[in-house]
């Protein structure tokens, strides 16, 4: 009868905290009333006795659960899995593992050995190599010589050539422009006025024994040429004063500094 008139009773889903239900005291049988909150926490007591605590897991979504700080798990073995830091498992083959933190150790402790998982390096500090490293192409070696050494070493080329390096200026006008750092042969074409000075836009550093080839080409009517304080006649041979009608005028000069002379000397006119 009594069970009759249970199952008559309406249909209650989830209990609440507060809710009270009937129960028989064994010790003096008689019936009492416990709440639901009191049946969880027995219930919890005695589970805990059956089963190892995982402490702070969190399911974040599905297939997914994750573990701050510590986690540890004691297997039937009586090993034990312990895992520190942050760390993410992913689907339910675990085949999938992640650590967001900057390192993660996974160790295994026993009497026979201990191994440790792979740590993770975040930001690696990559400082700036020292000194120059070059590959000299074709001569089968690594030549890490300064380049301030290299340039002051004696070397002997050998079956190489040299490139001389050209500039062709049209129209440069009274005071034509040059830099001898940059150039073996100068050319000047569509001269249309008289040159009064080679010295006023002459720029670089020469060293003794230095050449430079001048050619000149006016546009047809005979231009003045005047060189200026920077060059001089080599005695034998003397700097032109003129160009030749419509034809090229060669000159080369090489640097002198013999007796302080520090000048551009002509040295052949063609």
């Amino acid at each position: 009868m009594a069970d009759s008139k249970i199952s008559a009773l309406t249909s209650y889903t989830t209990p609440l905290n507060a809710d009270l239900v009937p129960i028989v005291d064994t010790a003096n049988t008689t019936t009492k009333q416990v709440s639901w909150t009191n049946i969880k926490a027995t219930l919890k007591t005695y589970l805990d006795t059956l089963y190892p605590a995982i402490s702070q897991v969190v399911i974040t979504a599905a297939k997914v659960f994750s573990v701050t700080n510590t986690l540890t798990l004691s297997g039937v073995d009586g090993k034990t899995l312990t895992i520190n830091k942050n760390i993410t498992l992913d689907g339910t083959d675990g085949t999938t593992m992640t650590f967001p933190t900057t390192s993660a150790t996974i160790a295994r402790t026993d009497a026979a050995n201990t191994f440790t998982g792979v740590q993770t390096m975040t930001s690696p500090a990559i400082t700036t190599p020292t000194g120059i490293v070059k590959g000299d192409v074709g001569l089968g070696n690594v030549d890490n010589t300064s380049d301030s050494t290299k340039n002051s070493a004696t070397a002997t080329l050998t079956n190489k050539r040299v490139t001389l390096r050209t500039a062709t200026t049209n129209a440069p006008g009274a005071t034509p422009t040059t830099n001898t750092d940059a150039v073996d042969i100068q050319i000047f074409t569509g001269l249309g006025t008289a040159i009064t000075s080679m010295t006023t836009n002459l720029s670089g550093t020469p060293v003794n024994g230095d050449m430079v080839e001048f050619i000149f080409l006016d546009d047809g009517t005979g231009r003045a040429i005047t060189w200026g304080a920077s060059f001089a006649s080599s005695g034998p041979v003397s700097l032109p004063t003129t160009t030749v009608l419509s034809t090229a005028l060669r000159v080369l000069v090489q640097y002198s500094t013999v007796a302080s002379l520090n000048k551009w000397v002509c040295i052949a006119t063609a």
